[in-house]
């Protein structure tokens, strides 16, 4: 699906402290976002999806449905669903493993 011009956040999410979810923006259901994760513009967040406190996620990306991660910076990182992914402090890939085979 394209962008809707609209920001919506599905139900019973738990949004800590300190977190920001820029324009546009298309959050599923169940998920936790950190304190002070971000997310960029135009991010589309899957069901289920952890955010670990201080996540930064760039424009444009799409986290998939029970996808965890971890703390620090991400950009441009297509993630499936059912992975985990972390980030060094720089934005590089630090590690990114899961179960699933089929992009999102």
């Amino acid at each position: 699906p394209g962008d809707q011009g609209v920001t919506r956040l599905g139900d019973d999410n738990w949004i800590m402290a300190y977190v920001h979810l820029a324009h546009d923006c298309q959050v599923g259901n169940h998920t936790i976002f950190a304190n002070n994760s971000q997310l960029a513009g135009h991010v589309h967040v899957g069901d289920w999806v952890i955010l670990g406190g201080f996540t930064v996620v760039h424009q444009f990306v799409r986290l998939g449905a029970h996808l965890a991660g971890c703390n620090r910076r991400c950009q441009r990182v297509r993630c499936r669903p059912c992975q985990s992914i972390c980030c060094q402090p720089r934005g590089a890939l630090f590690a990114l493993r899961g179960v699933s085979s089929k992009s999102p």
